[in-house]
C-alpha cells in the first residue's frame, strides 16, 4: 500500500473524501468462543486497524481540504453482536 499512496500524494494536491470499504469475514463456522486467535487477530487487523491505517496514511490529503470527510462502510459482518 506504501507505493500507492506515495503515487496518490504526488499526483493529486487535496483529498476530499476517503471511502474505506474494505474488510473480511472469516467464514468458518465458529463463533466468538470458539474462534482461534490467529484467525480473529488477522480479522481484528484487516478490520479495525485497516481502517486506522488508512485514514493515517491519507490524513495529510485529507488535511488540505476545506471540507474533508472520511466514509467507513460496514456491515452485518462489523458487528459484534451475535457472534456467540
Amino acid at each position: 500500500m506504501a507505493t500507492q499512496v506515495k503515487t496518490l500524494h504526488q499526483k493529486i494536491a487535496q483529498l476530499d473524501v476517503l471511502i474505506d470499504n474494505a474488510g473480511v469475514y472469516a467464514d468458518t463456522n465458529v463463533n466468538i468462543l470458539t474462534i482461534n486467535h490467529e484467525l480473529l487477530a488477522s480479522t481484528m487487523n484487516a478490520n479495525t486497524f485497516g481502517a486506522i491505517r488508512m485514514v493515517q496514511a491519507f490524513l495529510p490529503l485529507l488535511e488540505k481540504s476545506p471540507d474533508a470527510r472520511v466514509i467507513n462502510v460496514s456491515s452485518g459482518y462489523g458487528a459484534l453482536e451475535g457472534l456467540s
